[in-house]
């Protein structure tokens, strides 16, 4: 990338170019594309993104139409229709092996087919295949695989749980996991630092219905089947339980007496996954990324290879090479964040909200900032531009701006074309680029990079907040894309002309200071009646600092609308989330002080006489094992210490008791009410003080010297 020439070495076998590239590096001689797997090698050489037309002799094969040897490639712009099959296993709760397996497979040519593989006897004839050992019920599964022959494999959690333990079992019962279009053997790659296990299996991917779910758009509280299958289809699971171990006792109660029914929760389960995905379209999401990016499906998510995927194929095409990770870095440490103009706290009528459309993608166009525009930049009479923060790039059109401009035009095409999946595949593919960029993991990331795209980006926000109060408007709060603009009254049509005036000024600044034609544009979003900006959290005082990142408004249509505070945030128990709605709803109704002042004592008297109870229940994840917390135990991971050792992961329920926090299904304490008073009711009341125009603590503090108690 920097101008000076490499020499190609090519070789016969994949192992013969691996030895030869560790030889080079350890010789401390740099390499170019060395680390590249073959198979991303021979595609981005061929100019193969998606799909791509074959054309050779052939023979018939074994578990596939045809063998091709030697053919030629090319690449071509078909579609393919796949077919996936939904895996589900159970495994015995004393030692782990699988007792029963659900699969469900669906193909566009075809009925829809479900079946159970159930280790004992079932009794039932129709849809569950009985077997008397875990080997045959393993093997009977290699050959419905085969037999089924799925695009994908897929599943609830399918690669760090199903996959693994199929493996295990498979391994244990020595039989070899041939379940792929060809007669090798599929592997199991062990999971390493920052990645899961990843499944090899010839001729298909498995995506993983959580990830797919995890990465897509919706939001949901916690991510269990259960929870997401309600939200998404409005049904769940055929069994519902309260803690693991309940869990796990009926389902062992159901696989010893009534078969039939467990094994109709296994079939849901996988059933559930596949209705999910089709709903959500996040399959085709994921599809429609592979096809644009040129990576498989299965890593169709990782933000890294499918930028430098992307990036590569362009350098190819103008006489360029990649350098291996770690050869010819750009200069490496913490890119600032996001500008942000410190919020006024306090609740304000009419103030109108802007956001830059695509902010840091804007700004990649706007000033070619590129990996290799930089690289040019740095060469003696090269024509540049300097960007705030002092970082220069040539002017000769970069990639990555070159690529935005086609993906910003695919979108708009996608938007008219009424294809949202599309749209949605570009959007998420462009705002990634800036991450990585400022990511270690990638062979292009630097400071220069990442450090200039936020500085400028922080730049333009003070830029639109001078413009703004030149025009007589203040600013309440400005957060790396978007603005809070005081109005006071609104005028029908003023958000539209102001947001007509900043984005000509920024323009002209643009051009006259950065001698460059502007791609930012900025956009008039929504008008909030009434708009409350929380100060930081235990700071109330009149003209303290504001809480960035969290506010509430009621736009004209009466929605209220709440970012960051407390009320969406999951660590807050329901009690507190609807404490603070109800105090933000009459806040915004704009009810005597009084009122909220009876409200507050209402609910300090319903917790206190136990009337909320079940609104008080934290929940946190246990994001490690509990062994690995030593020098603290936060109360989720003391609560996860009172479970048996099969429940102590994932989300946590607990109240807090007198005697510390207790889990949920283990209560044996009375709950701590004070603790609920002080921790969860209190800190959101005194961040409305200014407004109540009383002084908070003296009011909690009265209410619990009176006989609250019935």
């Amino acid at each position: 990338m920097d101008g000076e020439e490499v020499t190609g070495l090519r070789f016969q076998q994949v192992q013969e170019a691996k030895r030869a590239f560790e030889h080079l590096q350890a010789s401390g001689i740099r390499t170019y594309e060395g680390d590249f797997r073959f198979t991303d090698q021979a595609l981005v050489d061929l100019e193969i993104r998606g799909s791509l037309k074959i054309e050779g002799s052939w023979k018939r094969g074994k578990h596939v139409d045809r063998v091709y040897i030697n053919p030629d490639l090319k690449p071509d712009d078909w579609t393919p229709d796949l077919s996936v099959l939904s895996i589900d296993i159970e495994t015995d709760i004393h030692d782990g092996h699988i007792i029963t397996i659900g699969l469900v497979h669906k193909a566009p040519w075809k009925e829809t087919q479900e079946e159970v593989l159930f280790l004992g006897d079932s009794g039932v004839d129709d849809g569950i295949a009985d077997f008397p050992s875990e080997g045959l019920l393993l093997s009977a599964l290699c050959e419905k695989i085969q037999e089924l022959d799925p695009d994908i494999i897929t599943g609830w959690n399918v690669i760090d749980f199903d996959i693994p333990r199929i493996f295990e079992r498979l391994d244990k019962n020595n039989i070899k996991p041939i379940i792929g279009r060809s007669d090798d053997i599929a592997r199991l790659l062990p999971p390493g630092r920052g990645h899961s296990p990843v499944p090899i299996i010839p001729g298909r991917e498995v995506v993983d219905g959580l990830r797919l779910v995890r990465a897509g758009p919706d939001r949901f509280p916690d991510f269990t089947l259960e929870t997401v299958a309600n939200g998404v289809l409005g049904t769940g699971k055929l069994i519902s339980y309260t803690t693991t171990r309940e869990k796990l006792q009926t389902l062992e109660r159901m696989y010893r007496e009534n078969p039939k029914d467990f094994c109709s929760y296994c079939l849901q389960d996988a059933r559930l996954v596949l209705q999910i995905i089709e709903k959500t379209g996040l399959l085709d999401l994921t599809f429609k990324r592979s096809l644009l990016i040129g990576v498989q499906i299965g890593r169709a998510w990782t933000s890294i290879s499918s930028f430098e995927n992307l990036y590569t194929r362009e350098l190819h095409r103008r006489g360029y090479v990649s350098p291996s990770l770690g050869v010819d870095p750009l200069p490496q440490g913490q890119a600032p964040g996001g500008g942000i103009i410190p919020p006024r706290t306090g609740l304000f009528s009419f103030v109108y909200i802007f956001d830059y459309k695509s902010l840091y993608p804007a700004i990649i166009r706007t000033f070619n900032i590129d990996p290799l525009s930089y690289y040019k930049g740095l060469q003696p009479g090269e024509q540049t531009i300097e960007i705030p923060g002092g970082y220069r790039f040539s002017t000769e059109d970069g990639i990555l701006p070159s690529l935005l401009k086609e993906f910003f035009a695919r979108r708009a095409e996608a938007k008219e074309q009424g294809d949202p999946v599309a749209s949605f595949v570009y959007k998420i593919i462009m705002n990634s680029f800036y991450g990585v960029l400022g990511s270690s993991g990638c062979r292009f990331a630097g400071v220069p990079l990442a450090a200039g795209i936020t500085q400028t980006g922080q730049h333009i926000l003070h830029q639109s907040q001078t413009f703004f109060e030149e025009m007589g408007y203040r600013v309440l709060y400005g957060d790396t894309d978007s603005l809070f603009v005081e109005a006071k009254v609104d005028r029908r049509g003023e958000g539209e002309k102001l947001c007509l005036e900043v984005n000509k000024r920024i323009s002209d600044y643009i051009k006259q200071t950065f001698g460059v034609e502007s791609r930012l544009e900025l956009e008039f979003e929504k008008t909030y009646r009434k708009l409350f900006l929380p100060p930081l959290r235990g700071a109330v005082y009149e003209g303290a600092r504001g809480r960035a990142k969290g506010y509430a408004g009621v736009t004209l249509e009466g929605e209220i609308e709440i970012k960051g505070m407390e009320a969406v945030r999951r660590d807050w128990t329901d009690a507190a989330k609807q404490f603070q709605i109800a105090l933000l709803k009459l806040i915004f109704e704009e009810k005597p002080a009084q009122m909220i002042s009876d409200f507050i004592r209402l609910c300090i008297s319903d917790l206190q006489n136990g009337r909320i109870d079940e609104k008080l229940l934290y929940i946190k994840s246990l994001r490690k094992p509990v062994e690995s917390y030593i020098k603290s135990h936060p109360p989720h991971v003391k609560a996860a210490l009172l479970l048996p050792e099969e429940e102590r992961r994932g989300l946590i329920r607990y109240w807090m008791t007198l005697e510390g926090p207790q889990p949920a299904g283990y209560l044996k304490a009375p709950l701590d009410y004070e603790h609920y008073l002080e921790k969860q009711l209190l800190p959101i009341a005194k961040t409305f003080e200014n407004i109540l125009g009383r002084d908070i603590d003296n009011l909690f503090s009265q209410e619990q010297q009176l006989d609250l108690f019935d």
